[in-house]
């Protein structure tokens, strides 16, 4: 008997150590909405000091339906439309941790719409005193639900990027106007759909976040603030298990490992 009791409180010790490295996370970005703000069509506007220390960001959505011309915020792109409605989580999962997620949704009931373009436009303000960041795509291959275009746009007051947006639907696959130099750099992001069927819907989930790891397939734009006090990395959520579910298994794990000893 204190044999096995020596086992259990081993393997007690084990599973608190793994649970406490399972839920510990990074501490650079905490993400939320300023006091008394409220979004409109789905634009969340997260100051101040929205990740790091320092930081700032402003987000909207686009959406483009070939059917219906040009690009307007979802909720304008959809109204007078009765077979098409738009919702998004509102307030944002996650606000006021290092991890934030948007989700959006268009539905179609009856219609039948193609060439179907839904964009975020992100403007990160890693340090808000100079408004610039240094920016970094890391774009390997598409995994599933990771938007199909990036662009990142520099100095939000001379070359707007969402004018550009608005007019043309869409973003320029791949360029990145700041270089390797600090700059006011807007984001731009694009996921397609070859058509909406009827009684389909569209789910595009976007996620902030201070640690890459935390983004699917590693595919994402990073703004890195001038000063180095803010890090934010934008893209896809990830598909892999939260820190809440490596909990879990480790915890699992361990007692089927204490069963299999004490029964030896």
């Amino acid at each position: 008997m204190q044999a096995q009791n020596s086992v259990l409180k081993r393997v007690v010790q084990f599973v608190a150590a793994a649970a406490a490295a399972a839920f510990a996370g990074s501490a650079f970005a905490v993400i939320t909405l300023p006091n008394g703000d409220t979004e409109h069509n789905g634009d969340f506007n997260l100051s101040p000091f929205a990740y790091g220390a320092t930081g700032s960001a402003y987000l909207s959505a686009l959406l483009y339906i070939k059917e219906l011309g040009g690009a307007l915020q979802p909720k304008d792109r959809v109204a007078g439309v009765p077979t098409l409605s738009y919702s998004y989580s509102s307030p944002p999962a996650g606000l006021g941790s290092s991890a934030v997620d948007i989700t959006y949704t268009i539905t179609n009931t009856t219609g039948s719409f193609t060439d179907l373009r839904f964009l975020i436009y992100l403007d990160p303000n890693g340090n808000n005193v100079s408004f610039t960041d240094l920016v970094n795509p890391v774009w390997p291959a598409k995994s599933a639900g990771d938007p199909d275009k990036w662009q990142i746009g520099a100095d939000a007051f001379n070359n707007p990027l969402k004018p550009a947006m608005l007019a043309n639907g869409t973003v320029i696959d791949g360029n990145n106007a700041c270089g390797s130099s600090a700059c006011d750099a807007d984001f731009g992001f694009e996921w397609d759909r070859a058509a909406l069927a009827p009684g389909a819907s569209w789910v595009i989930r976007f996620r902030m976040v201070d640690d890459p790891a935390l983004v699917a397939g590693g595919r994402y734009l990073t703004a890195t603030s001038s000063d180095g006090s803010a890090v934010l990395f934008a893209g896809s959520p990830t598909l892999v298990p939260e820190p809440e579910s490596y909990a879990m298994l480790v915890a699992g794990m361990a007692l089927l490992a204490f069963l299999r000893m004490r029964r030896a």
